[in-house]
């Protein structure tokens, strides 16, 4: 359900705005109207546990969750290089079969020659069988 289409703000209750069913701010279902013969207890939001990892957010509804530094530690120095906090969604059109955009989406026999910055950034397209030593030296300068 989206929320609010600003990028802030406050609210005293939310409201979805299909059903027009209502909750306070602690996630206790106020007022679900046509609905007379339901037990409003049972329908509350449930509390979710956030995690805020590079711009990524992890979501856990359990009522205890797992310590999370452990991931946080292992994917961090992953992430970090996508710079992820300042990605945006982009939606265009390619005059193109979709499934040769996909192909080359997926396939990344170019990157080293052509895509020097990913390569550095994403080490699992890495292919040190076709890197000649001044390829090399491109992903070693690339900046990320």
């Amino acid at each position: 359900m989206l929320i609010s289409r600003a990028d802030c703000g406050k609210a005293r209750r939310l409201v979805c705005p299909y059903h027009q069913w209502t909750y306070e701010r602690d996630g206790t279902l106020a007022s679900c109207r046509g609905m007379h013969e339901i037990n409003h207890d049972e329908l509350d939001l449930l509390p979710a546990h956030l995690e805020d990892l590079e711009g990524m957010l992890f979501v856990c509804l359990a009522k205890k969750p797992p310590d999370f530094a452990a991931a946080r530690a292992m994917m961090a120095p992953i992430l970090a290089p996508q710079r992820m906090a300042e990605a945006k969604i982009v939606d265009y059109e390619v005059s193109a079969n979709w499934k040769l955009v996909w192909e080359n989406n997926r396939e990344c026999y170019h990157c080293n020659v052509n895509h020097p910055q990913y390569i550095k950034a994403n080490f699992d397209h890495f292919n040190s069988d076709d890197t000649t030593p001044r390829v090399q030296e491109r992903i070693d300068a690339a900046a990320i």
